[in-house]
């Protein structure tokens, strides 16, 4: 017979003591001013990601452009179609696999010189030594390839039907 009465879970469920759980509670910390200061823009973080990876190389296709920065594709398409709605990017043609072309508009690299001055200020106001920002980056690229190909790895969606 099961009991209502409420118990403490064991401390291994505690979202504290789980890598899941910190970096989580890190993440809504460190995307949360960018996505303040973004709306401004029109823009969300994930749209900011998208137009950095797309002034780096573009045109780009939709899957790969979702690969590349790790976003399921069917979330990221709300961003892309948040991104054109902006006018910021462009979608056309379409590749073997049925992905649009995607590519910045010139509005987007009107935007450059915000989009620079939003980063230099919100790297100010992390006060985080860039030793330590290197170290991080580095443990996070480790985790992350670590993770790759594994039950934990959630981009196998992307994968299947890329």
């Amino acid at each position: 017979m099961k009991s209502d009465t409420p118990r403490a879970a064991p401390a291994v469920l505690n979202t504290a003591s789980q890598l899941c759980g910190l970096l989580h509670a890190t993440n809504a910390k460190l995307i949360g001013p960018w996505d303040r200061v973004l709306r401004q823009y029109g823009l969300d973080f994930a749209g900011y990601a998208a137009l950095l990876a797309l002034y780096e190389r573009s045109p780009i296709s939709e899957g790969d452009l979702s690969l590349r920065l790790q976003f399921d594709p069917f979330t990221f398409e709300d961003a892309l179609a948040d991104l054109e709605r902006c006018r910021l990017i462009s979608r056309s043609g379409s590749t073997e696999a049925g992905d649009r072309l995607v590519a910045p508009s010139g509005k987007a690299f009107d935007l450059q010189p915000d989009l620079l001055d939003i980063a230099g200020r919100l790297a100010n106001d992390f006060s985080f030594a860039e030793a330590d920002a290197q170290q991080l980056m580095g443990q996070l690229r480790r985790l992350s390839l670590a993770i790759t190909n594994t039950a934990l790895d959630h981009l196998d969606v992307t994968r299947e039907h890329a």
